[in-house]
């Protein structure tokens, strides 16, 4: 059967912009069901989460820079701790729903060096594939051999993971209903694209704009950045996550949203 790699982005899980942690709760529920949906169909599944608001915790200690001036471990452990309780209730949610989902920290599997992934092992995720689990991955501080610890963002997890894998597709699902040509939450005027391949990315970077400054992993450019990197090849969707549904057609032929597919 076909392999998904799904992310949910923060946006979608979390209210991303509440400096205290707050879940958005009723979205995780349907989202699970509709999860739950899919994997019923036989397809194997591996869902990456983005931590949302544990970014203003990332940003408050300045934990997206290196810092070896001071013993960060703390607030290192503090973020671990928070990410632990996103994935924790995102887990029993699809538990609920009869997913058998299983938790794998990445800070356990990989080494990065000054904020770039050098290693990932995976041989447990496929172990659990094989054996029709459904693993589940925050994105989180991982350890760095130069820096101490970085940030691995979801969105590259997602997608050096779909690499790796050979997934068949990848959803990303955010909290709007694609790419744009400009900020949808500042120009109401603005279009989505429907497809992004490789004649229209460089435009489509352009005229990228950042929104969120607590963000650490880039917001959409991070995103098709990764893509770009990894996912040559591969069929990409990016959808809204906040309406119903939206998930279920990113596996048909007629996905709302924005394709990207660009060539090797």
């Amino acid at each position: 059967m076909s392999l998904l790699v799904i992310k949910l982005g923060g946006s979608i899980i979390t209210y991303k912009n509440n400096p205290k942690p707050r879940l958005r709760k009723s979205n995780i529920k349907y989202l699970a069901m509709e999860i739950s949906e899919i994997y019923k169909k036989g397809h194997k599944i591996i869902l990456v989460h983005g931590s949302g608001s544990g970014h203003h915790f990332v940003k408050k200690y300045n934990l997206h820079k290196p810092d070896k001036s001071r013993n960060r471990n703390l607030e290192i452990s503090l973020i671990d701790q928070k990410t632990l309780e996103l994935s924790s209730f995102l887990i029993n949610t699809l538990l609920e729903n009869r997913v058998p989902a299983i938790y794998f920290p990445p800070h356990t599997m990989t080494i990065q060096s000054e904020g770039n992934l050098v290693d990932f092992n995976t041989q447990e995720i496929e172990l659990a594939l094989n054996q029709n689990l459904f693993p589940v991955l925050p994105g989180e501080m991982v350890l760095d051999d130069n820096w101490g610890s970085s940030v691995l963002s979801g969105d590259i997890t997602t997608c050096f993971l779909a690499k790796k894998l050979n997934a068949d597709k990848v959803i990303f699902l955010t909290d709007v209903d694609g790419v744009f040509d400009s900020n949808p939450k500042k120009n109401k005027r603005a279009k989505i694209i429907s497809f992004i391949n490789n004649n229209n990315i460089s435009f489509v970077m352009k005229n990228l704009t950042t929104h969120n400054g607590n963000d650490v992993s880039g917001e959409m450019r991070g995103k098709l950045l990764a893509i770009q990197k990894y996912l040559r090849g591969k069929k990409v969707i990016l959808t809204s996550g906040l309406k119903q549904n939206n998930l279920i057609k990113a596996l048909g032929q007629s996905p709302n949203g924005t394709m990207i597919h660009l060539d090797i």
